[in-house]
């Protein structure tokens, strides 16, 4: 592994990049470290960024995008957010800002749900429930209670704020998805762990579950099957699927001696969008409608 001197710039306070990889190599993830630790990728993300500025403009961007993003495929959630910061010229707003603009924020393809959200989100900025100056000072426990009494805030967004925003060297978000099946693969479990098998998986990983963390991420990346190459069970059944369709159209085709016809299969309804992800998804998939030559004579 090459040489790792570079500190990580957290709120509150740094860290260094190596004696994290160094702690971890002797915690049981010599393994990882020497894969995934002296990755530039890896480097880049905990040490080549500027420190988070903590201050009640940082807080609301992080926050704001993290509620943007939530239930969305990353493209989706692109999407909207690009849409979202247009609606402000192209840069993040202000708490101000956006209770100025309401419920017009749908116009960027939110759900009616999320842009209630955002606006709570913005008023517990501006009225001070979220503190931006105390957070760099907050317990995990402080800073869950103070960020989930916000709509739209829960456990997993407040671990993710503390972990990739905030930096801090000690975050096992246990609810994490990733996190679980990357622990899965690497301890060799037969079922995903609940929070409580993870937290004494990783208890000597400490200070530093973190890195640790982001090392499962890995794992769990590395271990999704390649959807491009069909398994082999897969492809016979998606054979004998298709089959068995062929043979069911053939026996419904109309019958020459008799001079009648099979009549033709009813189509089925789409089954209506209900989740508003899903509202939002169609929303970032739809492009602007080109004005008819009527409209424009």
């Amino acid at each position: 592994m090459a040489p790792i001197v570079r500190e990580v710039r957290a709120t509150g306070a740094s860290w260094c990049y190596k004696a994290a990889c160094d702690h971890l190599r002797g915690a049981g993830l010599s393994g990882l470290v020497a894969e995934h630790g002296a990755e530039e990728k890896s480097i880049q993300r905990w040490c080549g960024a500027e420190p988070f500025a903590c201050d009640g403009q940082g807080v609301f961007t992080a926050l704001s995008r993290a509620i943007v993003y939530q239930q969305l495929a990353g493209a989706a959630a692109d999407t909207i957010y690009g849409r979202f910061l247009g609606i402000f010229g192209g840069a993040p707003p202000t708490p101000e800002a956006l209770m100025a603009h309401g419920m017009a924020i749908r116009s960027a393809g939110l759900s009616q749900r999320k842009a209630e959200y955002l606006l709570d989100l913005a008023s517990a900025v501006a009225d001070g429930r979220i503190d931006a100056a105390r957070i760099p000072t907050l317990t995990e426990e402080e800073l869950q209670e103070m960020l989930c009494g916000v709509r739209g805030i829960g456990p997993w967004t407040v671990d993710m704020f503390m972990m990739f925003t905030m930096k801090r060297p000690d975050v096992l978000p246990s609810g994490d998805l990733g996190i679980r099946k990357g622990a899965k693969v690497h301890f060799e479990l037969g079922s995903l762990p609940n929070a409580t098998e993870l937290a004494t998986l990783t208890e000597r990983w400490r200070p530093y579950r973190t890195l640790g963390c982001w090392f499962l991420y890995k794992v769990a990346d590395q271990a999704k099957p390649d959807k491009r190459k069909p398994k082999p069970k897969a492809k016979a059944k998606a054979k004998a699927k298709a089959k068995a369709t062929a043979e069911a159209v053939r026996k419904r085709e109309p019958d020459a001696s008799a001079g009648a016809a099979t009549p033709p299969a009813k189509r089925r309804r789409a089954p209506a969008l209900k989740e508003e992800e899903e509202e939002e998804e169609g929303a970032a998939r739809r492009s602007p409608r080109r004005p008819s030559r009527r409209a424009s004579a």
